[in-house]
Parts: C-alpha cells; structure tokens; sequence
C-alpha cells in the first residue's frame, strides 16, 4: 500500500489541463459547427500528441496529400519546403 501511495502523483494537473481543453473545444465546436463526437475526439487525440505533431514536416505532409489525386496536384501544386 505504501509503495502506491509513493508512485501517485502529488497533482493531477494533467488530468485537469486535458479536461479544460476537452470543454473549450467543446465550446469551440457548438459555435462552429453542431457538436460531433467524431469531431471532438480527432480535437483531442490532436490535443494528446501535440508534442509529436510540432514535429511533422508540414510541408512533406501536404505534398502527400495533393499528390494522391491529380486534380489537387493541378489545382495546388507543391508546397515549398520553409527556410530554417
């Protein structure tokens, strides 16, 4: 008992940060759009693994994207990779 006592976290300020996102996305969706659960849950898997999704190369992500159809690659053509 004693070694769970020790392991549990002293806060649950995570916890908490994910609720307080969770209810403004929600907000957020009622004033765009009716509310989908579908909707809501890719919002917060999106919230979950920000840290991983500031790593993606945007660039490469959209030149995926167009290029699977080739309506798209005419319309938008490719994107240029950003200066670092």
């Amino acid at each position: 008992m004693v070694q769970l006592i020790l392991v549990l976290p002293a806060t649950n300020a995570v916890s908490e940060r994910s609720f307080s996102t969770m209810r403004r996305s929600k907000i957020y969706l009622r004033s765009t759009m009716r509310l989908r659960q579908d909707r809501l849950n890719h919002l917060m898997t999106l919230h979950i693994y920000q840290d991983k999704l500031d790593s993606l190369d945007l660039a490469s992500v959209a030149n995926d994207f167009v290029s699977l159809i080739e309506h798209r690659r005419t319309f938008f053509g490719t994107f240029a990779q950003p200066y670092q």
